[in-house]
């Protein structure tokens, strides 16, 4: 594999993800991934997690996606 980069989250980072976690009950990993998307700028992020709508609103620039409609959009 070329060009691999590992990123992690920073304290503040991981602290949001915490929050997110315990304020809208969601996984702390998906609520990690949802903090990473948003500091690499993802366009879209696509999960298995029951995501409440207000995730949505929280992270402008990037769609929140459910792995069903995604694959239903593929013709899959």
């Amino acid at each position: 594999i070329k060009n691999l980069v590992f990123i992690e989250l920073n304290e503040s980072e991981l602290d949001r993800a915490e929050d997110l976690s315990d304020r809208y009950g969601i996984l702390l990993d998906v609520a990690k991934s949802l903090v990473l998307c948003k500091k690499l700028r993802a366009k879209k992020f696509i999960t298995g997690a029951e995501l409440p709508e207000e995730i949505e609103d929280r992270f402008e620039g990037t769609r929140v996606i459910a792995v069903e409609d995604e694959l239903r959009q593929m013709g899959l």
